[in-house]
């Protein structure tokens, strides 16, 4: 067996090192993001399922304005004519397509998300 010298580095170690930090990296861009546009789904959602929402009488723009808002609050790229609202009988129909661009220092990549409520159409 061979002895190590005192202060020499693996240079495995440093190449696991710097994979795990691109990883956490990436995970920390590529997440928020994410998870705002999932919030924003489960807030189309409501408009059909939550009983609040529905025993009101909205027109199509005040909900067009409550989701605008919304999407501002979570910082989502939406402008308010991407977002398509309708309504067929007592429910909502509505419709979002949008993407966020990811930068990632070295590349730019993009969330494309199609949100339509109610999720059969």
């Amino acid at each position: 067996m061979r002895k190590r010298e005192a202060g020499k580095i693996d240079f495995g170690l440093i190449l696991f090192i710097a994979i795990l930090a691109a990883i956490i990296f990436f995970l920390f861009r590529y997440v928020p993001p994410r998870v705002n546009a999932m919030q924003f789904k489960e807030e189309m959602n409501k408009f059909n399922v939550d009983p609040d929402y529905k025993t009101r009488i909205l027109t199509e723009e005040q909900v067009q304005n409550m989701l605008y808002e919304k999407a501002q609050e979570l910082k989502l790229p939406i402008e308010k004519k991407q977002i398509v609202v309708g309504r067929t009988g007592e429910d909502y129909k509505i419709e979002v397509s949008f993407q966020i661009p990811i930068d990632l220092k070295i590349t730019t990549i993009y969330q494309k998300y199609d949100f339509k409520e109610p999720r059969n159409l």
